[in-house]
């Protein structure tokens, strides 16, 4: 029996050490190498390591970044940019607004300097409007149609004969109605030369006024053109004058003396002196007391006096 024993381990031991001397070299080149028995069983066991481990291979091949991050071409900013550049669109828009002033800067120059019928301007202490243009020889005139903000300061006034504005020279040849109507500031007043007419209601109740110089050239007085001036005491009838309009001088409460210098007066409207102060008197022009005082009555002024000088 322990012979048997003995021979059969004695075959085993020749199986074994049969297969252990082929792999004995393998495994002491893997000790020398530093490697563990597992890396060279594996060697020995005929498995292609090279063809499993072949990897770097295959992962250059897949992190080829150049090829799956060439962007550059794909967002070529450049050329996209390109496409939308508003820029070069905008300067053409932008290019219309400096026409617009160039246009409109003359057009309103010239309608300064050369007023129409109706226009109104502003300068020293009255406001003006334009009666008529400059033709041939005929000259530009304006009326006067109120006070700026200046004139409404004053406490005397006179009104020029001639204004200019804006290289343009205007004779000023009328008082607009209610012009100065009410004006509490003023005590006096003179007419210029050039002035034809005095517009209804232009000086009504302007309690303030004590004295008033009516100019050379004026003919007509319309009515209420001194209505209501309370603290004025002596009127001039210029020369030049034909008419004096309903209530022109009512409630002149303080005038004491009208002094016509006119031969020319035709008609003298109803209560152009009603209400003035007792005892005022009238100087008219040598030849002509009768006619006056029948224009004089006919306007219910009978009570006035009147003298020849």
């Amino acid at each position: 029996m322990k012979k048997k024993v003995i021979a059969m381990m004695l075959s085993a031991a020749l199986v074994i050490s049969g297969a252990g001397i082929s792999s004995l070299p393998n495994q002491t080149a893997a000790e020398n190498d530093g490697s563990t028995v597992v890396a060279s069983i594996t060697s020995g066991s005929g498995i292609d390591t090279p063809d499993v481990t072949d990897a770097p291979q295959e992962t250059s091949e897949a992190t080829k970044t150049p090829d799956v991050t060439d962007t550059p071409e794909e967002t070529k900013t450049p050329e996209s940019t390109a496409t939308t550049q508003p820029p070069k669109i905008t300067p053409a828009a932008t290019a219309t607004p400096p026409a617009v002033v160039t246009t409109t800067t003359p057009a309103g120059i010239t309608t300064n300097a050369a007023l129409k019928v109706g226009d109104r301007f502003t300068t020293g202490n009255y406001i003006y409007s334009v009666t008529a243009v400059a033709d041939g020889t005929a000259k530009a005139t304006v009326k006067v149609r109120g006070l700026s903000a200046e004139g409404k300061l004053k406490t005397s006034l006179t009104i020029p004969a001639s204004v200019t504005w804006q290289g343009t020279s205007y004779l000023v040849t009328g008082i607009n109605e209610k012009s100065f109507k009410n004006n509490k500031a003023l005590t006096s007043v003179k007419v210029g030369k050039n002035v034809t007419y005095i517009g209804k209601y232009a000086f009504q109740g302007m309690t303030s006024l004590t004295s008033v110089t009516i100019g050379s050239g004026v003919t007509t007085i319309k009515k209420y053109a001194f209505a209501g001036c309370s603290a004025l005491r002596k009127v001039t009838i210029p020369a030049k004058t034909t008419f004096i309009g309903e209530k022109a001088f009512q409630n002149c409460k303080k005038l004491k003396a009208v002094i016509i210098n006119s031969k020319k007066i035709t008609k003298i409207n109803s209560n152009a002196f009603r209400y003035v102060k007792s005892g005022c008197y009238v100087v008219v022009p040598s030849g002509k007391k009768s006619a006056y005082r029948s224009l004089l009555v006919k306007a219910k002024a009978s009570k006035l006096k009147i003298y020849v000088y």
